[in-house]
C-alpha cells in the first residue's frame, strides 16, 4: 500500500495593509486612535501605546507617521530598549531633542510604563509624565473582521461559516487570529482547495479531530 506523499507548503510573500482606512475599530482600540488623530495637541512632546502581540501598534504608528512626516518619530518596541543602557540613552536623548526642536515621538510596547524596569531614572520620569492608552484583547466583531481582513492580506475568499466557527471557538487574541489564518492558508495549500469548515476544525481541535470527535 502506497503511503500518501507529505507535501510541504511554499510561503509566498503577502503583507497587510497599514493604511488608515484598513485600520479595524472596536471598544479595544477606539481610544489609542482617538489619540493619533489628538494629535499635534497631546501637551506632551511624546505618547506611548502599549498592547498585546499584533493588537496593531505598529498599524497606529504607521498611520500616525504618514499624518506628521518629518515632525514627528517613531520607536516601535520599548521593550527591545529596557535594560540595554547605550540604548536607553539613545531614547533619552532623541526624548530631549524632540522635545526642543519642537516634535512629537511615539512609542509602543507590550506592558503599561509603571510594570517597565528602566536602566535610566530621567528616561523612566520623562516617559510617566507622558500619556498612555492601552490596546486591548479583541471582542467577537472586531475577532470576525481582523479575520476576514488576514485572509484577504493573502487574498483568500472565506465563506463567512468558516469565519463564524473560529469566532466561536479561538482563543480571543490577534496573535491567535494571526496563527490560525496562518495554518489554515497552510492547510489549503496542501489540500489544493479553499479552506472549509473542517479544516477549521482540524486546526482549533487537532486531538478531537485525529481521534474523530
Amino acid at each position: 500500500m502506497s503511503a500518501r506523499a507529505h507535501q510541504i507548503p511554499m510561503s509566498f510573500p503577502h503583507s497587510a495593509s497599514m493604511a488608515r482606512e484598513d485600520f479595524l475599530v472596536s471598544e479595544c482600540n477606539r481610544d489609542a486612535l482617538a489619540w493619533i488623530d489628538r494629535w499635534p495637541y497631546w501637551n506632551a512632546p511624546a505618547l506611548y501605546i502599549y498592547g498585546p502581540e499584533g493588537s496593531g501598534k505598529s498599524h497606529l504608528a504607521n498611520i500616525w507617521a504618514a499624518t506628521v512626516g518629518a515632525k514627528g518619530q517613531v520607536v516601535d518596541g520599548l521593550d527591545t530598549i529596557l535594560g540595554n543602557r547605550p540604548e536607553e540613552e539613545a531614547l533619552f536623548h532623541l526624548y530631549n531633542r524632540v522635545r526642543q526642536t519642537p516634535g512629537s515621538l511615539l512609542i509602543t510596547g507590550t506592558k503599561p510604563l509603571a510594570l517597565c524596569r528602566f536602566e535610566i531614572p530621567d528616561l523612566a520620569s520623562r516617559l510617566k509624565s507622558c500619556p498612555q492608552v492601552a490596546l486591548g484583547l479583541p471582542d467577537e466583531d472586531l475577532l470576525r473582521m481582523l479575520l476576514v481582513k488576514l485572509f484577504s492580506d493573502r487574498q483568500m475568499r472565506i465563506d463567512a461559516g468558516v469565519i463564524e466557527y473560529c469566532v466561536a471557538r479561538m482563543e480571543r487574541s490577534f496573535a491567535a487570529a494571526r496563527d490560525v489564518v496562518d495554518s489554515l492558508d497552510k492547510m489549503s495549500m496542501v489540500e489544493k482547495r479553499p479552506v472549509t469548515t473542517g479544516m477549521a476544525r482540524a486546526v482549533l481541535n487537532p486531538a478531537q479531530t485525529a481521534f474523530g470527535f
